[in-house]
């Protein structure tokens, strides 16, 4: 996801780039890997994993187009995108909610995972990003990318 569509992302949440500025990209040259092989990864990683496809598909509608209740100005044309398969668009897409300790849901680290695109932190608060940045690093170095900020 580029910085624009990440713009859109917040603004459709009412958050501005300050609150959401973190995602996690592909280094250089490599392709993203599948939403089902990132679930994989994480499940090998945390001892809690959640994931929600109905969630994953309304985040991605909510940013790149079809039915939502962002305006229109921030959504885009689901024609215009090229990595999806043909079914549903937004198919593949996950809501993943991951972390050790459930005491909390301050300490478990939610995100968006969307096929051919960086993962997007959905964070409940400021303390929910704070509390769970060794859990971004983690995410980071069990899948292979980088930690990036919004341009």
């Amino acid at each position: 996801m580029n910085g624009a569509a990440l713009h859109r992302h917040c603004a459709a949440h009412g958050k501005t780039t300050d609150e959401m500025l973190k995602f996690l990209s592909a280094p250089d040259g490599r392709s993203y890997l599948r939403p089902s092989i990132v679930r994989e990864r994480l499940e090998s990683e945390f001892a809690y994993v959640a994931t929600s496809e109905q969630a994953g598909r309304e985040f991605f509608r909510s940013v790149f187009g079809g039915k939502s209740d962002a305006p229109a100005p921030l959504r885009r044309s689901v024609d215009d995108l090229n990595f999806l398969p043909v079914e549903e668009p937004g198919a593949g897409a996950l809501y993943v909610q991951c972390g050790d300790d459930l005491s909390s849901e301050t300490t478990l680290l939610g995100m968006f995972v969307i096929p051919g695109e960086p993962i997007i932190f959905d964070y409940t608060s400021p303390e929910n990003e704070r509390s769970t940045l060794p859990l971004v690093e983690r995410c980071a170095a069990v899948l292979g990318y980088r930690i990036s900020a919004a341009d």
